[in-house]
């Protein structure tokens, strides 16, 4: 009752639990991302990812005013790759489940929830805001509702994505350690994480375990952020 699995804190060996090296060896913490790696297949359940280099961001996307701060950067980031992945799994779910609808829960996070909520919303009223305009795959209709903010510790699904992130993260910056835990989740995803090219959404199979066939397009391509 109350443990959250954090992978970050399994990986390093901090944190209230996994802190006692002496107890969680290297090897004994390996053997837990191992594990939890495995589930997304076990359970079929498909991964979205997208990836932004923070300090690339600001060249597409050169700012109006002042420059913004380094935490202004990574929490637009944060967006961009949330506005990114809701297109992907819209996209998705046009495609092979069209009488199922779908809904967004979000780790809640202080910093970046009113604009990952200002985003969402945009997807769904694109007529309301300006910028965002209806086209082939806006206004959202698989994705119903507003983006709904939980902690880990409330949804097991949030801490299962938390390991997919840092583990996609930790090999697209080259991390030795994350390419096994990374092939582990490949065959679950929806875009496959290639360090030259992250943005190649593959074909996935209309049911379980959902493999994807490397770098075929699927459906409506999504319009650019």
């Amino acid at each position: 009752s109350g443990f959250v699995f954090h992978a970050k804190e399994i990986w390093s060996g901090t944190g209230k639990v996994f802190g006692d090296r002496e107890r969680w060896t290297l090897d004994s913490r390996l053997l837990i991302l191992r594990d939890l790696a495995r589930l997304p297949r076990r359970l079929d359940i498909p991964i979205v990812h997208e990836a932004f280099e923070r300090k690339t961001l600001l060249d597409d996307h050169p700012p109006e005013k002042e420059t913004p701060t380094a935490h202004e950067v990574s929490v637009a980031a944060h967006a961009v790759a949330f506005a990114s992945c809701t297109l992907r799994i819209e996209q998705f779910m046009r495609a092979y489940y069209p009488l199922e609808v779908a809904q967004i829960v979000a780790e809640d996070n202080d910093q970046a929830r009113k604009m990952l909520k200002g985003v969402h919303e945009g997807f769904r009223f694109p007529e309301k805001n300006p910028g965002i305009w209806p086209n082939n795959i806006l206004p959202l209709r698989s994705i119903r509702g507003s983006v709904h903010f939980a902690n880990k510790d409330e949804s097991g699904p949030l801490q299962l994505a938390d390991l997919c992130a840092f583990v996609i993260r930790g090999y697209l910056s080259g991390h030795p350690r994350s390419a096994r835990l990374y092939n582990r989740l490949k065959s679950m995803m929806f875009m496959s994480a290639r360090k030259d090219e992250n943005y190649c959404g593959p074909k996935i199979t209309a049911h379980p375990p959902y493999v994807a066939a490397e770098y075929e397009q699927v459906g409506e391509s999504p319009p650019k952020i």
